[in-house]
């Protein structure tokens, strides 16, 4: 019986894997959802733009054909440090006991506090006017010349390291040192990570490196006036990401000069071991600091229930009480996780949390996103509203990496409202829908913002409502508490024009007339 095309990449896959030897280390016999289609495009070298949900093995996807081969480089572009030394890990682990390696050299950037990027220390901000400076054999880029396709295999950075609006010699050398690789043809492959952060919605407005990245892609495969023109074939791009909608792709192509042929690859975000639960608080009154302990504490059972779990907050003020107040009143072990916290203590702390043998509790503010890797969170809870329903996704999915069921609550209380900025007026009408729906699965509701469905024989296995607990807490509890926290709510709302004037709310002061009228 002849082959299939997908036949072939399955196979080829599985020789990949078979020659790494990861068969017998991490039980790697047979693709995951996109792999095979990932590993044939890089491969044939075809330009390609994948979305592939968290925890579905899209590192080892672009990875895989490098390191089999062992015959040229893979450069990855990753937005934080935190994935650079990731996927430096990820490769170094795949090679243990070969002469391959992966390496990394990025610059920091404090995703909480917005700080800007700032050069990396190992290379001083040193002007220069040559743009295509010598590369010195004892620098970074001098060793990586030496070592990329022999024994350097990826080659992970962040884009403020190749800014070419920033006029350091680092920032220059790195340039053209990639240039130069793909003259001769050993680099191959050029993938942007977590492509959708390049989006002006989320990153893209503020950060230059993000701006400018495309033209850092043009210098590094055309080569700069004074170089040789080159004679080898182009390396083939790959934009890759756990989420983006069909509108949020085409945008991302066009800003990357991605070619029209390009094949766009879609695997299903569903997650089927992931069970979703609401919990209203709309009747609770009192400082907002005193309703997050309250929401914390009415969360117990649950956290009780789990070896590992993951409270989302808005705020570092409120991730350092919120820790405090679990370990103090209750006795859990808790890592509070902020943007304040410096580099060292930020790595302590993250350590601490995964190797911790007890019940262990991570309260984070949002600085706890991509680039951090913990496989067995079963618990995911977000005391904060997330105005980005991709935000909301990604953040939800950091639970169950190791493919075990895990629980994503989400609580919800008028005053947390208050986090809205104005940046986020567009989507907030959607997800103040998404978080007061009353009888629609709010599954199905998060997966078509992000432009996907549900999935799957079991349409959603948190249902009925998605384990609906919002609304019932409060129903016997509208008194003058809940509507001195929901007039308030509700005027913020009307004043970013959010048009929230649906038969939700009409329902929710019909009930509040109807309690004071007994």
């Amino acid at each position: 019986m002849a082959t299939t095309a997908e036949d072939q990449d399955e196979a080829y896959f599985v020789w990949c894997a078979h020659e790494l030897r990861l068969d017998e280390s991490r039980g790697v016999d047979s693709p995951r959802g996109l792999q095979a289609r990932i590993v044939a495009n890089m491969r044939a070298r075809r330009d390609c733009m994948a979305t592939v949900p968290c925890g579905c093995g899209k590192t080892l996807a672009f990875m895989l054909n490098a390191l089999s081969t062992r015959d040229h480089l893979v450069l990855v572009i990753t937005p934080l440090r935190g994935l650079c030394q990731q996927i430096a890990d990820d490769g170094d682990a795949i090679v243990s006991g070969s002469a391959g390696t992966s390496v990394t050299t990025d610059t920091d950037f404090d995703d909480d506090n917005n700080e800007a990027p700032r050069e990396a220390d190992a290379f001083g901000p040193i002007v220069v006017e040559d743009v295509s400076p010598t590369i010195p054999d004892d620098s970074p880029q001098g060793t990586l010349l030496r070592h990329a396709g022999t024994d350097l295999f990826v080659f992970a950075i962040t884009p403020d390291a190749i800014n070419p609006a920033v006029t350091t010699e680092s920032s220059t050398r790195w340039i053209h040192g990639f240039a130069i690789l793909r003259q001769r043809g050993v680099l191959a492959l050029i993938v942007i990570d977590e492509v959708n952060t390049y989006l002006p919605s989320i990153w893209g407005e503020f950060r230059e490196s993000m701006k400018t990245l495309p033209q850092a892609l043009r210098l590094i495969t055309s080569g700069s006036s004074s170089d040789a023109l080159p004679t080898t074939p182009p390396p083939s791009l790959l934009g890759i990401t756990g989420t983006a909608s069909t509108d949020d792709i085409a945008t991302l192509m066009q800003h990357f000069n991605f070619p029209k042929h390009t094949e766009v690859l879609r695997a299903p975000l569903d997650r089927q071991n992931m069970t979703i639960q609401f919990h209203d608080f709309c009747g609770l009154g009192g400082e907002p600091i005193e309703i997050l302990k309250h929401m914390a504490s009415t969360m117990l059972p649950l956290i009780l229930n789990s070896h590992r779990s993951l409270l989302f907050v808005q705020k570092q003020a409120e991730a350092r009480s919120i820790a405090s107040f679990l370990l103090e009143e209750y006795g859990i072990t808790c890592f509070p996780y902020y943007g304040g916290l410096n580099s060292a203590a930020r790595t302590a702390t993250l350590k601490a949390f995964k190797v911790c043998t007890k019940r262990a509790v991570l309260v984070s503010t949002e600085l706890y996103g991509r680039g951090h890797h913990c496989p067995d969170i079963s618990l995911v809870v977000h005391l904060c509203i997330r105005w980005k329903f991709e935000q909301l996704w990604q953040e939800m999915c950091r639970g169950g990496r190791d493919g075990s069921n895990f629980l994503a609550v989400q609580a919800f209380h008028p005053s947390l409202v208050a986090s809205l900025k104005s940046r986020d007026y567009d989507s907030a009408p959607s997800m103040m829908s998404y978080l007061t729906g009353r009888s629609s699965c709010r599954r199905s509701f998060l997966l078509r913002s992000l432009g996907d469905s549900v999935h799957g024989s079991n349409a959603c296995p948190s249902c009925p409502a998605c384990q609906r607990e919002l609304w019932h807490a409060a129903s016997s509890n509208f008194g003058t508490t809940y509507r001195d926290l929901y007039k308030p709510a509700l005027g913020l709302l009307r004043y970013c024009n959010c048009g929230l004037h649906s038969e939700r709310w009409s329902l929710g002061r019909a009930a509040h007339r109807r309690g004071r009228s007994r």
